[in-house]
Order: C-alpha cells, then structure tokens, then sequence
C-alpha cells in the first residue's frame, strides 16, 4: 500500500533465507563499433535482494584507462536518468573489474523490476568501446514460480494450486474494471503481483520491511508484492483488490508536480474493495458521536502511525470517497483524477471538478454526517508531522482470519530507492510507496523541456567523467 517518495530508515534485515544464493545472467556483449578495445565478455550476478554485481573483461592494443556502467531503471519517469558507476582498477592492456550495486544503500529493488544497463571502456589512446544495452531483471530465486495471465494484469506464484492464483488474479482483473467505471482511471500498462507464501518469504525480499509488513505496492512499477498463504485466501483478495487498485490510480494521476492527497488515494483503494468493513464503520461512529474525526488537510500527507488513529483516517477516507461519488457521480471523480494528472494542486483540482476547495468538501461531508458544518478542530490545521514509519494499513486491528500465518498488510512509503540517481525528496503521498520517480512530487523540480538527460554519476562519494 501506498505510497511508494521512500524512507531508508527501518532496521537492517536479518540474514535473508536467500543468502548463499546468487543467480547468474550471463550476456552476450557486443561492440558498438570494431576498434582496437574488444570486450570479450560481461556478466550480472545477484545476491537477491541485497546487491547486483555487474563484470567486464576487455582487451586493448594499449593500456585501458577508464570502465564505465551506465544503467537505468526502467520506470516512468519524468526525464531520461542514467546512473554511472566506475569502478577503480590499475590501467592494463586487459581489464578484469566488476562493480557491486550495494541495495542497502540506496533502498532495494522490488522482484521483478528490470534494469537496462551497458558499458563504455576507454583506453590510453582515447579509443572507446560500448556494448549493447542489456537487461537484468530482478529475480527471488528461492522459489520456484508459476505464472497466470488475466486482462492487464500478470501473477507470480508458488504456494497453492492454480485455483488459488487464479482467484487471486479474478479480484485484481475485477478490482481494475470496478474502478474503470467508477473513476475513469485504469493503468498505462500491464500490472505485475508476486504472491508470496508467507511474510517470512515476502520480508525476506525486501531490504528495509517492519516485521508487520504482508503487502507493498511499487507503484512506479506497477509491481505488487502480497503474503498470501492459501489458508488465507480471503483476506488476500481484499489485499489484491487495494493493492493494485493503487498502482492504477497512480497510474491515472502521474504527473512531475504534485501527489495526489492520501485520503483520495487510500480512500479509493478501501472504496474499490467492496462493501465498507464493520471496524470501519463502528471507528467511524464512535469518532461522529464525539466529533473527534480527523481533518482532512491533517491527512493530506502521512496517515498516523499510531494504528487506532490510522484506522480512524482510513474509515474517514472511504466514507469521504464515498460521498464524493455517490454524490456526484462518476463524472466529476474523472474530471478529478484528470486535475491531478495535469499537475494541479488538491484545492484547484477540487475546485475544477466540484466547483469547492478542500475545506469546502470537509464542511459539506460533516453536514451529510449530521454534524456541525464548523468542526471542534479548525478545518485549516496543518498536515500531522512527516512519519519515518510508514502508514499502517489497519488489517493487524481486525480478527486474525483462521490458519498459521497471518499477515499484516502495509503501506510502505520510502521503502525503495529504485535509482541511486538524483530522486525526488521521499514525501507526497506517502501510502502505498510514495513515487520517487524524478521531478514527482514537486520537490527540487525542472520542467520536463529542461530537463533532457540528466546522468548521476557515481556516487558513495565518488564523482567522476563521462567517457
């Protein structure tokens, strides 16, 4: 859950079930240009999740001076980044190096996001050979995995039969149409979920998880990663059904500017899931009967971390979801969505598709309450204070639904730095993996024209050249 700019902070992983394991891609590299440099071969090999190290071995009429790595994430983005890594080697006729991307570091990759990446190798007389961009995909090799395909969306598996997977793969396909008609917004591209069998084998896959964690949407990736025991297959839909329910709706609002507030977002998510939920509904009256309920500028940003108030802004955002399209309609949600697509901020978006600001929605969801149009707390109060905790989506507050595992469904914000390139600072709309795409999110901004290519070079406090 959302949302994935992304917080490194969080312990260190144990030791992973993983370690030991390493997967090897071999490549077959060839030369932009015949010259005197000729690289006889390059591999990728993986320590999942934790580094990927990538090698080049080449030959040269003089001494070989520089090796560089150009590589890039493939993810939407705003402006082309390339990241440049140069490992240190003593100048020779042969070159024997390798470069270790230390995921510790810069926050991990989620499974199967892939990697486009090449070479460049210089020599003392100023010679340059480059191979061909490749691909490394990021792969949990500790399992064996079995794939199903459904409209728009493709699942990863390996506990369970394929009656389990595709029950799975049903509520997402439904998830996305539902919302379609709802909204408007459906995803640029194909969705990928990797069903893990437990939150032992999911944590595992992550380099920074809080020991609650049992599902994470990548939204820049449009990747989803869920604990689902086959025992727990009904809470695994309605994890499915939120899950990718937020990479659609991030898909339908990107943009380089600005995230679009929580309580929309996660209030869509728990919106699309079906029928409201009695814990829910009973949190929510107890906060009417007080006139205690959250405002909604103080859950623009970060829910609570603390779980009784985050369950309260979740039972809030879909009962506001709710009014908005009850009320209005599915039209003027489009026209929404659309407004944050082209970049506007929460009151205009509001203001162009309902003709209200976000303290005019706030009276006029109170007055459907059958509360005072003025809340107890001035509607103005500022956003709550950014969390290093991700939002906690409030299943671990429910009953435990019956077999050995139960996992406990997450938000995580910051939890991936999928570049070690210049990101956006983590912030936004930090449920469900706040995006670090460049430029999202409106901090340190360039417009796109301006942008053009921007190369980060090597970092770990190195900076160098482009050959």
């Amino acid at each position: 859950m959302r949302r994935g700019g992304f917080a490194a902070a969080g312990r260190c992983l144990a030791a992973a079930t993983a370690a030991g394991l390493s997967l090897v891609l071999a490549l077959v590299v060839a030369a932009r240009a015949q010259g005197p440099i000729e690289v006889l071969g390059a591999s990728v090999t993986a320590d999942f999740p934790n580094t990927i190290t990538f090698r080049i071995s080449a030959r040269s009429q003089t001494e070989i001076t520089r090796a560089s790595l150009l590589y890039r994430v493939s993810r939407p983005q705003c402006a082309r980044v390339v990241s440049v890594a140069q490992p240190e080697f003593r100048p020779s006729r042969t070159l024997n190096t390798q470069w270790e991307w230390q995921l510790r570091e810069t926050g991990g990759l989620p499974v199967g996001a892939s990697v486009l990446f090449h070479w460049a190798v210089r020599d003392a007389a100023g010679n340059v050979a480059e191979t061909l961009e490749e691909e490394y995909v990021h792969r949990d090799p500790r399992f064996d995995w079995r794939q199903v395909q459904g409209d728009g969306v493709t699942l990863n598996w390996y506990r369970g039969d394929e009656a389990f997977a595709r029950t799975l793969l049903d509520s997402a396909v439904q998830a996305l149409e539902r919302l379609n008609a709802a909204t408007g917004a459906s995803a640029r591209g194909p969705l990928r979920a990797f069903i893990y069998g437990d939150t032992t084998a999911l944590q595992a896959a992550l380099v920074f998880p809080q020991e609650w964690t049992g599902g994470v949407a990548f939204t820049d990736f449009g990747i989803v990663a869920i604990a689902v025991p086959p025992s727990n297959l009904e809470w695994g839909q309605r994890a499915m059904v939120h899950e990718v329910t937020h990479l659609a709706v991030s898909d339908a609002t990107f943009n380089c500017y600005v995230s679009i507030p929580a309580w929309l977002n996660e209030g869509l998510a728990t919106y699309n899931e079906g029928p409201a939920q009695e814990r829910y509904e009973s949190v929510l009256r107890a906060a009417v009967a007080k006139d205690s309920l959250l405002t909604l500028r103080s859950i623009e940003g970060d829910f609570p971390s603390d779980p009784e108030k985050a369950l309260l802004a979740y039972a809030q955002s879909r009962s506001v979801v709710a009014f908005l399209l009850d009320g209005y309609g599915p039209g003027a949600m489009q026209k929404l969505l659309a407004a944050f697509r082209e970049g506007s901020p929460t009151d205009a978006a509001l203001q162009a598709a309902y003709g209200f600001d976000e303290d005019g929605l706030e009276r006029r969801w109170r007055q459907h309450l059958g509360l005072p149009v003025e809340a107890s707390t001035p509607l103005g109060t500022p956003a709550l204070p950014r969390e290093p905790l991700p939002t906690l989506e409030p299943y671990q507050l429910a009953t435990p639904p019956a077999g050995p595992t139960t996992p406990v469904l997450s938000t995580p914000s910051p939890q991936v730095i999928p570049s070690p390139g210049p990101t956006a600072t983590p912030g936004g709309d930090l449920s469900c993996g706040a995006s670090t795409a460049v430029g999202r999110g409106g901090v340190g901004l360039a417009p796109p024209a301006l942008v053009g290519l921007v190369v980060a070079l090597a970092w770990r406090g190195r900076r160098g050249r482009l050959l």
